[in-house]
């Protein structure tokens, strides 16, 4: 979806969940394939090779890999955040990026970008 992937390390599959952003879920507006948060994330990584970037913890509590994402030089999931497909999400201990994850989201919300204007983020409060 907009703020998972499916990767493949060393033969094995693994999930990974971008750390620090959120992305609408599958019955929320701005979900979709096609103009919306899982397109926009596909279009950045599908196909590609990524380099993934831990913080502090390694999984989530649903056994996913949390990690930073980078397709070349482009860092998704500040992209997703730039582009109003994700919002900036405090997920403790993993808060390196944080503050510009929130720098980004407030750009993208008062430009309209991406899923900003469906209302499904909680757009003006930001916990730092």
């Amino acid at each position: 979806d907009g703020d998972t992937i499916r990767v493949e390390i060393n033969g094995q599959t693994e999930d990974v969940r971008y750390i620090g952003v959120n992305t609408p879920e599958r019955d929320e507006p701005c979900y979709g394939r096609d103009g919306g948060a899982t397109g926009a994330n596909a279009a950045l990584v599908e196909g590609q090779m990524v380099r993934l970037v831990s913080d502090v913890s390694d999984r989530d509590r649903f056994g996913r890999l949390l990690r930073y994402v980078y397709v070349g030089d482009t860092f998704v999931n500040a992209e997703l955040v730039r582009e109003g497909w994700a919002e900036a999400t405090r997920y403790e201990p993993d808060t390196a990026n944080f503050d510009l994850f929130v720098d980004l989201e407030r750009d993208a919300e008062q430009a309209g970008l991406g899923c900003h204007p469906t209302g499904i983020f909680d757009d003006g409060t930001f916990n730092r």
